[in-house]
């Protein structure tokens, strides 16, 4: 917890002045702590969730950071009221189980038991202890472009063409072959490093950190070698800008739709909540130029706030995990709206080519 009270002392330092007033946020979140998503070649271990799955310390970690959300919106800007409004929050996760906990959990930090509806005859609450219920919207996971799955055939097909070509990635590569190939004999089958490696060393990860034995025949050193590689594999994906642009265009187009609509209509709406993976912050930030070298921790945040001035002017300004991201072309982290709105804009000229592509 008090991480994130560090957390939120920086993303709060710019709303202490009345001439710089919040009016409108969103987040984008990666989901909690979660049981590996891949299985091992010849798994023996039984995870009792299921793959893929949410843990109880994940839905803890997604609390925690509603409840410094709570802080931010409700208590200290009062951009969002204390009891939930329909029109004015709106949450998208990706449909996938542990996105969608994940924005739940989240949810009842921001809007904890004790805030909900009572019945207006009786005043008693409406659900047991004061719930408050708060609808997580979805869509199909193989259609909703706003989290571009970094297994999608376009974006392997973006991968290839500029990827491929990447000089330092061709040289981690050529040090990383000869490696596969002891590990092949190791696990049994055959290993890739842009698709399996990277399964089987977050299965390594999620063990690490559940205290769950290695693998027979399979030492630490080894087992950190794996990890490592299958870490960069992953990162890698979004070292080219071309990638990571193509990939975090749909969101931000959306991203730029709200902050827009929250500027030049009346709408009540105040804050969009997104619930996606660690490819997505990737992608956010390298389209951002601020690549990550490392994969973003559970529930790592990307927030976007909008701030108007007394003379009605608008900015706004980037945190991830609570540090500053300045936008190509500002001199400072508070920056004019219109910036970033050209910036989108100039990015939608440069992935309309690699749009084309037919999954």
């Amino acid at each position: 917890m008090k991480k994130f009270a560090a957390l939120l002392m920086l993303i709060t330092a710019s709303t202490c002045t009345a001439k710089h007033q919040l009016t409108f946020a969103i987040d984008v979140i990666r989901h909690g702590d979660r049981t590996p998503v891949y299985a091992l070649p010849n798994e023996t271990y039984v995870w009792q969730l299921g793959y893929g799955e949410l843990t109880a310390v994940g839905m803890q970690q997604e609390y925690q950071l509603g409840q410094m959300l709570r802080q931010r919106y409700v208590e200290q800007t009062h951009l969002l009221p204390e009891q939930y409004n329909s029109k004015i929050l709106y949450v998208h996760a990706n449909d996938i189980n542990r996105t969608i906990m994940s924005a739940q959990s989240l949810l009842t930090g921001l809007y904890p038991p004790g805030t909900g509806p009572v019945v207006e005859d009786t005043q008693q609450p409406a659900l047991p202890k004061q719930l408050q219920p708060i609808p997580v919207h979805t869509v199909n996971a193989k259609t909703d472009v706003i989290f571009n799955d970094y297994n999608s055939t376009c974006l392997k097909s973006v991968l290839k063409q500029y990827r491929a070509t990447d000089s330092a990635v061709k040289a981690r590569l050529s040090l990383l072959r000869p490696k596969l190939k002891q590990w092949q004999e190791l696990f049994g089958t055959e290993i890739d490093y842009e698709n399996n490696l990277i399964g089987i060393g977050d299965n390594l990860h999620v063990r690490q950190l559940k205290r769950v034995a290695l693998p027979e025949g399979l030492n630490q050193e080894s087992a950190n070698t794996i990890m490592q590689a299958a870490e960069w594999a992953f990162v890698s994906k979004y070292s080219s800008p071309k990638v990571s642009k193509y990939a975090a265009y749909p969101m931000l187009e959306k991203i730029i739709s709200y902050l827009k609509t929250a500027t030049t209509t009346n709408t009540p709406l105040k804050y969009v909540l997104f619930s996606g993976h660690d490819n997505n912050l990737l992608a956010l930030m390298g389209a951002l130029e601020h690549p990550l070298k490392q994969q973003p921790r559970y529930a790592s945040n990307l927030n976007i706030s909008l701030f108007q001035d007394d003379n009605a002017a608008y900015s706004f300004e980037i945190h991830f995990n609570g540090k500053p991201v300045t936008l190509p072309g500002c001199d400072k982290v508070d920056c004019p709206l219109q910036r970033f709105i050209s910036y989108v804009d100039k990015m939608k000229q440069e992935v309309a080519p690699l749009q084309q592509c037919q999954a």
